[in-house]
């Protein structure tokens, strides 16, 4: 569909009767939708099993932040936390890399950090970046933070917010062991 729009595309550019922006529209449209396929096929529970999450996000998070020039930072303990179950490792990787997304594109940071503590009764996960924040109230989420608080209530755990126009974002996962 991709190839046969395209190529109508290049083909037609100068023809009057032909709509390339409608072409375009169309390209980006299943792009996304592929995208989408494609992560759901390798971010599985059963590829998670053998990659450390650690790993996997911030492999994530480098692609992500190369692209925009965002400075990374990761403090997290070099021992793979052993609470994690496959599904809860699953789910943790699901928040955070949308909760990475979601900073890249939307906070206009020139650093991102990610954190992560294990304690006696809980594993806390954190996103922060230097970037604009907003302000809670009167911003318009859309499927990622209700996905994300989903996820979260899934595992028994819960997302805060702490954020302000001019201050940055943190996003803290917060999970029981």
């Amino acid at each position: 569909k991709i190839n046969l729009r395209s190529y109508m595309a290049l083909h037609k550019y100068n023809d009057p009767g032909y709509n390339v922006q409608e072409s375009l529209h169309s390209i980006q449209t299943e792009v996304q939708s592929m995208i989408e396929k494609i992560k759901n096929i390798l971010s599985d529970e059963q590829t998670l099993k053998e990659i450390p999450w650690k790993k996997e996000v911030y492999k994530y998070a480098q692609e992500m932040c190369e692209f925009k020039n965002i400075n990374l930072i990761c403090n997290c303990p070099e021992n793979e936390p052993n609470t994690l179950t496959p599904h809860q490792k699953y789910q943790v990787v699901l928040i955070l890399k949308e909760a990475i997304n979601n900073a890249v594109k939307y906070s206009e940071c020139t650093t991102l950090q990610i954190s992560y503590k294990q304690e006696i009764k809980k594993n806390t996960f954190k996103i922060t970046d230097n970037g604009i924040g907003f302000d809670v109230p009167s911003a318009t989420f859309g499927n990622g933070l209700k996905n994300m608080q989903s996820r979260a209530a899934t595992l028994k755990g819960k997302i805060e917010i702490e954020t302000a126009e001019g201050k940055g974002t943190c996003i803290t996962l917060t999970i029981p062991v």
